[in-house]
């Protein structure tokens, strides 16, 4: 069965570095990606379609990549959610022509996960997720520098992102990377992404090493804060260190109870509620069409 492996991570995460490490071990990219840009100079290895329509479903939700606030469920099965879909069989379809497998990265699919599950099945084909994850102050700190956000607030985004990305893919084959895992052994780093996802990766190791030291420049890293430091930041959030220490055992190939996550979601979800603060569903949303 032909697959689509959807490369998942809070922005600032990595993701794009993956991707390309991925990519060159010989997993396709889609046809039309976005450009390079001085915040990521070697390339967001992401499709430019896909950008424009995860921003339109977002926009369409009076909501936007920076919000922390979850999706409701109910959008995933009404009528805009059909009609981003039916965008996404097209681009998907086209995308797929002659290829076995399909690489597609970008962070708002953390956020769009049953919707992109949905697509899959309707054309059959077998998804396969890799959630890449960073140290949450190294994201906020980077986040502070590019954006200008305040540390509070990228915690809760860097929440949002590994929250639902975890809880979305469980049924799925999974990979769980750190950022640190993939600068510190990035032919490691594959060879766990291709046992995980059960993936035989084209490109021979001999090949590829080359390619990846070539690639993962120390130039990469513009932020670097020990484990340790969370404990602080943990005493004013424990979500945040609860979660951060779930997903380094994962990656790590430990199998932690997922209850724990769950708890954290679903208060987060009331917080929302309580606040009057929760997205809401249009009843006629629509998305537009990427150019």
């Amino acid at each position: 069965m032909a697959s689509i492996i959807l490369v998942a991570g809070m922005h600032r995460s990595g993701t794009s570095a993956l991707t390309r490490c991925i990519n060159l071990a010989g997993v396709p990219l889609p046809a039309r990606l976005m450009p390079a840009d001085p915040d990521n100079a070697d390339g967001y290895w992401e499709s430019a379609d896909l950008y424009y329509l995860h921003n339109a479903i977002l926009t369409s939700l009076q909501s936007a990549w920076n919000d922390p606030r979850e999706i409701p469920e109910a959008w995933f099965s009404g009528p805009a959610s059909a009609a981003a879909g039916a965008q996404l069989v097209a681009w998907l379809a086209e995308e797929m022509r002659g290829k076995d497998a399909l690489l597609v990265k970008d962070p708002r699919v953390c956020r769009l996960l049953p919707l992109w599950r949905h697509v899959a099945s309707e054309l059959g084909l077998d998804v396969r997720t890799i959630i890449t994850v960073r140290n949450p102050i190294e994201v906020a700190r980077s986040l502070a520098t590019r954006d200008g956000f305040s540390e509070p607030h990228s915690y809760f985004l860097w929440l949002r992102h590994v929250l639902d990305a975890e809880r979305f893919s469980r049924s799925t084959p999974r990979s769980f990377v750190t950022f640190d895992q993939l600068m510190a052994d990035p032919l490691g780093t594959v060879r766990k992404v291709s046992r995980d996802l059960d993936a035989a990766f084209p490109t021979p190791e001999a090949k590829l090493r080359p390619l990846l030291d070539a690639t993962l420049k120390p130039s990469l890293r513009h932020h670097t804060v020990a484990d340790a430091a969370l404990a602080e930041v943990g005493e004013q959030l424990p979500a945040l260190l609860t979660t951060y220490r779930w997903v380094l055992d994962a990656a790590a190939d430990k199998s932690p109870d997922t209850a724990p996550l769950d708890e954290i979601t679903a208060t987060m979800r009331a917080s929302e509620q309580s606040r009057g603060m929760a997205i809401v569903v249009p009843p006629d949303t629509t998305t537009a069409r990427p150019n």
